[in-house]
């Protein structure tokens, strides 16, 4: 299992014993959204080193994890998701579970209005990490002209990501500026690149819920799980990188550290949409 799940599982597990088993029945959601700061408070105060970073970083003052604040922390996250040195991963991975389960405490007034929603769980199933990527466009050397837009990246409900399907359709954005390559501008082996490529990949954590529904009326109890990428925790961010698209493509990482080669330009674009950490972590 991944090192950075294990330490998120690890943290929510003690977590849990904070909330009972039921705390998103429909009778509890009210009790469990009063402990829900807490909670996301104790979360902030098991990864110091990472706050403390952030806070650095981004000359502010982190006392909970609002919107301002999420979005600080998934930046810092993202850029430092390789460095061994902190957990950027598993902090996020637990937020996420916070914000599943006030996005399934809405969910379950709406849709089950009348009946009993009762043993719900949330636990992490994929941790925070890039999720999908898509390929936006691309300069060739000497290009005079520039680009600026809007990112969009959508996951589709019903689509399968890391091998299971997604209950609720999910789309985030983020803007870019892109230039081509400079003259004489090299890659991290010293070849000469044709072209810089404009990539975007939607990073976020998969959780998986479980619950039951009783139905006054039938007397039935059907169980319910499903597998959830929450909004809250959920980014979208945009690279630009340089590579020799004719075949065989090479495509220098985001980190420019490292060179992956793919048979033809159309093979790198469909396994970078799958599995966009290819040139965006290094294991």
């Amino acid at each position: 299992m991944n090192k950075r799940l294990i330490s998120a599982l690890l943290f929510i597990a003690v977590l849990s014993s904070l909330v009972p088993a039921s705390a998103l029945s429909s009778s509890d959601i009210q009790e469990d959204l009063l402990m829900a700061d807490y909670r996301a408070q104790s979360i902030i105060n098991a990864y110091p080193n990472e706050i403390e970073l952030v806070e650095s970083l981004c000359n502010i003052s982190i006392s909970q994890a609002d919107e301002t604040t999420l979005q600080k922390i998934a930046e810092t996250a993202i850029n430092y998701y390789d460095n061994d040195s902190y957990d950027f991963s598993g902090l996020m991975t637990s937020l996420s579970v916070l914000a599943t389960e006030r996005e399934m405490a809405s969910y379950f007034d709406s849709l089950y209005p009348n009946s009993l929603v009762d043993n719900c769980t949330v636990t992490p199933f994929q941790a925070f990490s890039a999720l999908k990527g898509k390929h936006i466009c691309d300069l060739p050397i000497g290009a005079t002209s520039e680009r600026s837009g809007t990112i969009s990246i959508g996951i589709a409900t019903g689509e399968l990501i890391s091998a299971v399907e997604i209950a609720a359709g999910i789309s985030k954005s983020t803007t870019y500026e892109f230039a081509g390559p400079s003259p004489g501008e090299t890659m991290h082996d010293g070849s000469y690149p044709t072209h810089r490529i404009l990539v975007g990949a939607f990073w976020g954590s998969i959780n998986k819920v479980e619950f039951d529904v009783y139905n006054p009326i039938t007397g039935m109890t059907t169980h319910h799980v499903e597998y959830r990428i929450p909004s809250e925790t959920a980014f979208v961010k945009s690279y630009g990188t340089l590579a020799i698209i004719f075949t065989p493509c090479r495509i220098e990482s985001a980190t420019k550290s490292y060179i992956v080669q793919y048979p033809t330009w159309p093979d790198f674009i469909s396994t970078f949409e799958t599995t966009p950490s290819i040139i965006l972590t290094e294991y």
